[in-house]
């Protein structure tokens, strides 16, 4: 699957087209983000991912299955904290911002089929297990983190 991490959950519900994309892919460049995982590794990679921006713990979120729109992608290691997160990370060739909202129209035409959710308790779930086996890439994330993140960790 390619999972993008949805940035707000607002974007559940937005009433147009252009309101999603304003949420969801206004703000990117020429590529857009994903993970190559699968399913059952969601919660890791966007736990990982919302780490490795130094964004706070995630809430209750989600993110959508890209893998039926056909774009092309390619590998990337974008350097961040998880060697998981750095291994699936994929860019999405969509240079241009009328091929952006064209993504935004597929992904809010049917949100229902594209959306996977992805709960707080998962993901607290995953790191609180990777604290426990002491893993060395989340001790030494924790080690720095904010507050919110040690409780969250705990």
């Amino acid at each position: 699957m390619l999972f993008r991490v949805m940035r707000y959950r607002a974007s559940m519900t937005a009433s147009t087209a252009e309101e999603f994309f304003d949420n969801e892919l206004a703000h990117e460049d020429s590529e857009l983000s994903v993970y190559d995982i699968e399913s059952q590794n969601c919660a890791r990679a966007h736990v990982e991912h919302n780490a490795s921006a130094r964004l706070d713990p995630p809430r209750n979120s989600g993110g959508f299955d890209v893998t039926s729109l056909g774009w092309n992608h390619s590998a990337d290691d974008p350097c961040l904290h998880f060697s998981f997160t750095n291994a699936a990370h994929r860019l999405l060739a969509t240079p241009t911002a009328h091929e952006r909202q064209q993504v935004a129209a597929q992904l809010f035409a049917d949100l229902e089929v594209f959306f996977v959710e992805v709960t707080k308790d998962a993901m607290r779930s995953h790191v609180r297990m990777c604290v426990e086996a002491k893993d060395p890439e989340w001790v030494g994330f924790l080690s720095s983190a904010n507050s919110k993140w040690q409780k969250f960790a705990t």
